[in-house]
């Protein structure tokens, strides 16, 4: 590729490992180092561990969209934001649930070592 774009950096690390409807999945925390449009799902995509349910950078797209094999969504979210601001505001922390809590039957629930982690780029 002549255009290789910016770079772009990701902390990648795994959480827990089990399968969801017949498929081996991952649970990953995802750290972004900088902030380039699609840059998670791009860089799982490289690391060949697309994002359950991304119709744009996965298996997924090739699915009819009323297959009840599908995801309801796209497995991706933050459950948590930090957001630094200027005093007198301060850093914002914001926090929610896990929306994929049972979602994977689980072989392996316990948080992987963090020897694991690995660093995605472009």
């Amino acid at each position: 590729d002549s255009n290789p774009g910016r770079s772009a950096t990701t902390v990648c690390s795994p959480l827990q490992w089990g399968w969801y409807r017949g498929r081996r999945v991952s649970k990953v925390e995802l750290k972004p180092e900088s902030g380039r449009r699609h840059q998670l799902r791009v860089h799982l995509l490289d690391a060949n561990h697309p994002i359950v349910g991304d119709a744009t950078y996965s298996d997924d797209a090739e699915r009819c969209i009323d297959d009840p094999e599908n995801p309801p969504r796209m497995m991706l979210h933050a459950w948590r934001l930090q957001i630094p601001l200027p005093p007198p505001t301060n850093e914002q922390r914001f926090e929610t649930q896990d929306p994929f809590l049972n979602l994977i039957e689980e072989s392996c629930t316990s948080r992987m070592d963090s020897h694991s982690e690995s660093e995605l780029g472009t």
